[in-house]
């Protein structure tokens, strides 16, 4: 017995190195791939959850959704490698006034013309922000100031129709809560990950087998 010694022959290294080099190429596939359809999924989620209206803001007012969706941004990045690869979302200014709160104050001692809860052009718009009241048309005539109130409205076949309401300023609360969504998907990102990661290696494996399976010696005793 002291003589016998127990030997495994080795098998092609060869084949299996490249089994270790192909998961890096297939986990980038697969994790590119897995993370664009994360990042469209969490953007419509966000504008479906925190655009439409309470608890968020309505910020459709009636236009498309492509207008809608312009203000959020999910762009992915890479260099070619796992290490390199990036998501990131992103908001126009005006919606980062109502991620954080913001106070508007009308320039040159002016005031802001607020649209009127319910009211709409004749177009069928909502005017969607606060804007000055210099340049405002409405029904193809510029609004005027009812007296003793803060109220501009058009007159439009003998019929009064307020439109907005005048302050010399307008806080924003802080509601969009676009940092807490975002955060919120997370959890599912890096178990789509991980799965990703796990499926690109089960196919790196399979691609492999056979050629490895042949190339494994028997033990010899």
């Amino acid at each position: 017995m002291g003589n016998d010694a127990i030997t495994l022959e080795a098998f092609n290294l060869e084949e299996f190195q490249q089994v270790l080099e192909a998961v890096p190429r297939e986990a980038f596939s697969f994790i590119r791939r897995e993370h664009k359809l994360l990042a469209r999924r969490a953007r419509k989620g966000f504008i479906r959850e925190r655009m439409s209206g309470p608890p968020g803001i309505n910020w459709g007012h009636g236009r498309n959704a492509k207008k809608v969706g312009g203000n959020v941004l999910a762009v992915q990045k890479d260099k070619g490698t796992i290490d390199s690869m990036l998501i990131w979302f992103r908001i126009s200014s005006f919606l980062a006034a109502h991620e954080h709160g913001h106070t508007f104050t009308a320039k040159s001692g002016g005031n802001l013309a607020i649209p009127l809860s319910g009211t709409r052009t004749r177009d069928g718009r909502l005017p969607y922000k606060p804007s000055g009241v210099r340049g405002i048309y409405e029904y193809g005539q510029r609004p005027f100031r009812i007296p003793n109130t803060n109220i501009l409205a058009v007159s439009v076949n003998g019929k009064l129709i307020p439109l907005y309401s005048l302050h010399r300023s307008i806080r924003i609360p802080a509601r969009l809560g676009f940092l807490a969504f975002m955060r919120g998907q997370l959890p599912e990102f890096k178990a789509r990950t991980e799965d990703a990661l796990r499926r690109a290696f089960k196919v790196a494996i399979e691609r492999r087998v056979k050629s490895i399976a042949r190339s494994v010696s028997t033990f010899s005793a």
